[in-house]
């Protein structure tokens, strides 16, 4: 059966990174406090670094200890994606996302900022792009994934498969040995 969220009592949020300013996950923790509102949510973030006060002061001065919770490092990503309703990148600059990718290979629906590694993988057909450094662009982007459970797996669904194409290990590897045979050749 394809996976849906329309039948859950809270719709799981999940953002993992390193708890730096660049991240953005002080914009969406004020995206978190409007759609909380409207919205049965919970926002799990993951990961460590130097803002996670920051961070949790920000959490206790929204009144969001019901709804976010920074719960540090985990090394079980597949884990908590598999738990997860929707994934939320939220980054003010984001290189080449691997995350992205663990994200897409297990379905999980992307709401992401247009920075320079989402843009790489993902595009209008795949997730729900938002604007960078905007706390009201990743609350209606996330608020989009939350109000229309099946074309947001439809979204989901699209990145699996660019995902399975592009970036499987065989289909890496063959990448790979395709660029050493070219370098080679090419220094012949």
């Amino acid at each position: 059966a394809p996976r849906t969220f329309e039948n859950s009592k809270a719709i799981n949020l999940l953002a993992i990174g390193r708890l730096v300013h660049k991240k953005g996950f002080d914009l969406l923790i004020e995206a978190v406090s409007e759609l909380a509102k409207s919205f049965s949510l919970s926002l799990n973030i993951v990961g460590d670094g130097q803002e996670r006060t920051t961070l949790g002061n920000l959490v206790k001065k929204r009144n969001l200890s019901d709804y976010v919770r920074l719960s540090g490092w985990s090394d079980d990503v597949g884990g908590l994606l598999d738990n997860a309703d929707i994934f939320v990148l939220p980054s003010r600059d984001e290189p080449f996302g691997i995350v992205c990718l663990e994200a897409m290979a297990r379905g999980v629906p992307i709401v992401a900022t247009r920075t320079q590694g989402p843009r790489e993988i993902l595009d209008e057909r795949s997730a729900v792009l938002v604007d960078v450094n905007s706390s009201s662009a990743l609350e209606a982007g996330i608020a989009k994934s939350m109000s229309s459970p099946q074309d947001t797996y439809k979204l989901a669904d699209v990145a699996l498969n660019l995902c399975r194409e592009n970036y499987t290990p065989d289909v890496v590897v063959g990448q790979y040995a395709e660029l050493y045979t070219r370098l080679i050749q090419d220094s012949r």
